[in-house]
């Protein structure tokens, strides 16, 4: 039996990463096995090599020729060999004219044209649960705001949105699960409803980055249909889950820490370094997915063509040999350099819209809510299969009015 690539059993895995994924504190599980050249071999999915040290990381992502994406970039691929995620699942030269379609709409000068809008749907989620004096902030803020902003880079429909909520939670936790049929009836819904508004764009173009893409050109050619509609789908299910995550993380960060809430709330310009030190301590993506090209020696391990590797963004972000002390939290460290966007020719397009949502939501729930604080222990969310982030974010905060009152 073989799964992408891989035959069962050829492999005595050194450690079972759901085991230390989803728990609170992996990292020195993790750098234990990064002592063996930064490489292991994980047990799920048929197994996988982890690649876990910062500097192996970064190497390997940088390495499109030995480490492709092309069999996949998550661990299990969720997507259809015929219908590869793009460009994610390109790799040079093939992706670089439609990376390029995807970074224009979302460099730092368009991302902060949506500022005003974002901080108003902020405004709107917050209003909903400030009188009561408590809420999650997950649930009620993490979730909504990425989908919703989503929805206005697409140039989609406010009414549609939590629809298509619906059908990402489905489609993360199908992968999850493993459960491929279940998976396969999320992504036709997704693909469906964008393949719709993909043909209504092509006939009358509205504002947006999806319209944007439909009448878009590659080598003098009108880019297809379906790999518009591939593009708009790899924005809405990387895109939402991964912001959720680092929203909720930060929320939960800030709200455990009083001192740092405090420190922030006093300072806001202290913010983006803060999300940064979010960002590395606690990676949305924990790992992406590539595949051996061909047999090789990497690190000290044979790594046979078509077998898959993980490269461990979260485990890499806490090696010590680049992070002094790396389990501390610390608005103070430099934490640039970090891993949560990638490394290389695939690092995440959509990185400056993540930020700029994260602080957002920072700046208005200090400035609404100064005293929130966290009321659980931290409990990451098994609910998807590749990202991190705490189940929930439950806070306690004196009760404020609404924005109009």
């Amino acid at each position: 039996m073989s799964i992408d690539g891989v035959k069962q059993g050829t492999r005595r895995p050194d450690f079972r990463n759901y085991e230390l994924q989803f728990g609170a504190n992996p990292w020195d599980d993790y750098r234990a096995l990064m002592q063996d050249g930064g490489v292991a071999y994980a047990a799920e999915h048929n197994g996988f090599w982890a690649v876990l040290s910062y500097e192996a990381v970064r190497e390997a992502a940088a390495d499109p020729g030995r480490f492709t994406t092309t069999g996949g970039a998550s661990i299990p691929r969720t997507t259809d060999p015929e219908y590869p995620a793009i460009p994610l699942e390109l790799d040079p030269p093939d992706n670089r004219e439609y990376r390029r379609l995807l970074q224009d709409g979302l460099r730092p000068a368009q991302v902060a044209a949506f500022e005003p809008m974002l901080r108003a749907r902020v405004t709107a989620c917050i209003d909903a649960f400030c009188e009561r004096g408590e809420a999650d902030l997950r649930a009620e803020l993490g979730k909504p705001i990425p989908i919703l902003t989503l929805a206005d880079l697409l140039g989609l429909p406010e009414d549609d949105a939590k629809e298509f909520q619906g059908w990402v939670d489905a489609f993360v936790s199908a992968a999850s699960s493993d459960n491929s049929q279940a998976m396969q009836e999320a992504v036709g819904k997704i693909l469906g409803y964008i393949h719709q508004k993909v043909a209504e764009a092509t006939e009358q173009p509205v504002p947006g980055l999806l319209s944007d893409l439909v009448n878009s050109e590659i080598a003098g050619e009108r880019l297809n249909p379906g790999k518009a509609a591939g593009m708009a789908f790899l924005l809405i299910a990387a895109g939402a889950e991964t912001t959720i995550n680092g929203i909720s993380s930060a929320m939960y960060t800030i709200g455990s820490r009083p001192e740092l809430r405090d420190r922030l709330a006093a300072d806001p310009s202290l913010i983006p370094a803060a999300i940064e030190e979010v960002l590395r301590t606690d990676s949305p993506v924990h790992y992406m997915g590539r595949t051996a090209v061909s047999t090789f020696e990497f690190r000290g391990r044979t790594m046979e063509a078509g077998e898959r590797v993980a490269l461990m963004w979260g485990a890499a972000n806490h090696d010590a040999t680049k992070f002094p002390d790396p389990d501390k939290f610390d608005v103070d460290r430099d934490a640039r350099g970090h891993l949560a966007f990638g490394h290389g020719v695939h690092r995440c397009v959509g990185e400056h819209l993540a930020r700029l949502e994260m602080k957002v939501c920072i700046e208005e729930v200090l400035r609404r809510l100064p005293d929130f604080r966290t009321l659980d222990p931290l409990e990451i969310s098994r609910d998807s299969f590749s990202s991190r982030g705490p189940r929930t974010v439950r806070v306690a905060f004196t009760p404020a009015p609404r924005s109009g009152n």
